[in-house]
């Protein structure tokens, strides 16, 4: 049976239920009042009858039911009542609206009690005219008991009155029950709707299929409410967390220490590929999903996020062969250039530029290598600024690496892969600016000293944009067109981090100073990074 069918069937068989059982109990409760009040009447009829003249004068007497009999029956045709039978001690009666009955013994054996004790009370029997309510009230004539009187209305008749009454209550139960069957076909259609037309079955399967996806993803997963507050999470997420069950309902900050959650929970906006730290010291790259059910309401925010280490390792691995082709595709590209140099200088026959040429070439190259192998004590720095250094030649620009660069130590905060983005960012950026007519400078110079690790570099460019200084550092941010604007975000992020700072001025360029505290510096890994 279909959702829809079983929940339109089900409501429909509770309201059934309810209201024949409200109409059952209501019949039974009406029964009794009416019951009650014809008692009520009986009773009362019956000793008002017992109190009149005519009754008390003449019964007893031979001929008294003569006069009884007409006066009782003008009494009974005036009120609600099928009879009216005055009897004597002897329970011959003197009066009954069959008249053939009179002189006749009464039936019902319910009248032994008003005959023998005097009482007044109210009694069901079935007497000459079927089964019928009766009130037994005796009478009196001068203090001695002479007779009683017998007050009876047929219990069909308040079998009757009480159908009559029900039948004005019952089209009420019908419409009651059309209305609720109504409601629960669209209650049904409501709820079948919410869930997409999907069976209880096809749910069930459907929330298997999302666990075992869930499970089976190599990155951590956690849904959060529009407070933040932790509503599920797959078994990645749990390892590198910490979290359990118990952990479900608590706020995602008590985890992360990320405040670009509530960015999102506020903007109500996604945010890809963002850097951050769990516990300070495992970096991870987030991305936040805003979560919408089918109405575009917003119920909260999934969260993916890996280990970055784990990320960058396999992007080395991935993009290791395109950056020794690409660096070889440079190098080739200017030793061939600078072979044409020198083949065009001999064939003019000027050896002593050829070989003053050749002299430049090998004396840049050679201060370029010192200042690496001997001044630069990080393995990391050296691969990229030589990589910087060749993609600037392949782009025309004169990169400049200062003769002062030192670098000893790495501060304590700081390690080789946030300072490989701080360099890269900045040196990539100033490339951009300058690589347009063959004439652009950039300049680097880094070092440190017992408080600082000090960077700096400077361009010949346009320098900075006015429109852009107040919000260089927020993500997108860009005067470059396509999916720009995240270097210095990435920058900005892993300064405040390590509690640096970066300032940025306009000369004939751009420049850019990054400062970050040493902190009780360490030996820069050495056990990694060896000079060359």
């Amino acid at each position: 049976m279909k959702l829809q069918s079983k929940i339109t069937l089900y409501i429909t068989a509770i309201l059934f239920i309810v209201m024949t059982s409200t109409g059952y109990l209501s019949f039974k409760e009406m029964k009794n009042l009416i019951k009650e009040e014809r008692s009520k009447e009986v009773i009362k009829l019956a000793q008002t009858v017992a109190t009149i003249d005519v009754i008390k004068d003449n019964l007893g007497k031979k001929n008294g039911d003569g006069p009884i009999q007409y006066y009782v029956e003008r009494l009974r045709l005036k009120t609600n009542v099928q009879f009216i039978v005055v009897f004597d001690m002897n329970g011959v009666r003197y009066s009954h609206p069959y008249e053939e009955n009179i002189g006749k013994i009464f039936v019902g054996g319910d009248e032994a009690l008003v005959l023998s004790a005097g009482e007044s009370y109210v009694s069901e029997a079935e007497g000459t005219l079927g089964p019928s309510l009766r009130g037994f009230a005796p009478v009196y004539k001068d203090g001695v008991q002479v007779g009683a009187v017998s007050v009876g209305i047929l219990i069909g008749n308040i079998n009757e009155e009480i159908y009559q009454k029900l039948s004005k209550f019952i089209p009420f139960l019908i419409i009651g029950l059309t209305i609720g069957t109504l409601g629960a076909s669209l209650l049904a259609y409501s709820i079948k709707k919410s869930i997409f037309g999907l069976e209880p079955e096809e749910i069930a399967v459907l929330l298997g299929e999302k666990q075992a996806i869930l499970e089976s993803i190599k990155e951590g997963i956690i849904a959060v409410d529009t407070k933040g507050n932790i509503t599920s999470y797959n078994n990645v997420a749990s390892e590198l967390l910490s979290l359990s069950s118990e952990d479900l309902g608590k706020n995602i900050l008590n985890y992360i220490n990320d405040h670009f959650i509530l960015e999102v929970l506020d903007k109500k906006i996604s945010l890809k590929n963002v850097e951050n730290r769990i516990n300070n010291h495992i970096n991870i790259i987030c991305n936040y999903n805003t979560l919408m059910d089918y109405n575009k309401e917003f119920l909260g925010v999934v969260i993916n996020f890996r280990d970055l280490t784990e990320v960058k390792e396999l992007a080395e691995e991935l993009t290791g062969i395109k950056k020794i082709l690409w660096s070889l595709r440079a190098q080739n590209h200017e030793f061939m250039n600078k072979l044409h140099t020198i083949s065009g200088l001999i064939q003019l026959e000027e050896y002593d530029k050829a070989v003053e040429y050749i002299s430049d070439i090998g004396d840049k190259r050679n201060e370029i290598s010192e200042i690496l192998n001997e001044d630069i004590n990080n393995s990391h720095l050296q691969g990229l600024l030589l990589s910087k250094y060749n993609k600037a030649e392949e782009e025309k620009v004169q990169f400049i690496i200062s003769d002062k660069s030192k670098l000893d130590f790495l501060p304590e905060k700081l390690d080789s892969d946030d300072l490989a983005s701080i360099v890269g960012n900045l040196i990539d950026n100033a490339i951009e600016a300058v690589k347009i007519d063959g004439s652009g400078v950039v300049k680097f110079n880094i070092y440190n000293d017992d408080k600082f690790l000090n960077i700096m570099v400077e361009d010949n460019g346009s320098g900075i944009d006015e429109g852009i200084k107040e919000k260089i550092f927020d993500r997108g941010t860009s005067t470059k067109e396509g999916q720009r604007g995240y270097g210095m975000h990435i920058i900005k992020n892993i300064l405040d981090r390590v509690e640096g700072t970066i300032n940025y001025y306009n000369c004939d360029g751009a420049g850019f100073i990054v400062k970050i505290p040493m902190k009780g510096s360490r030996d820069n890994d050495k056990s990694n990074d060896s000079r060359r």
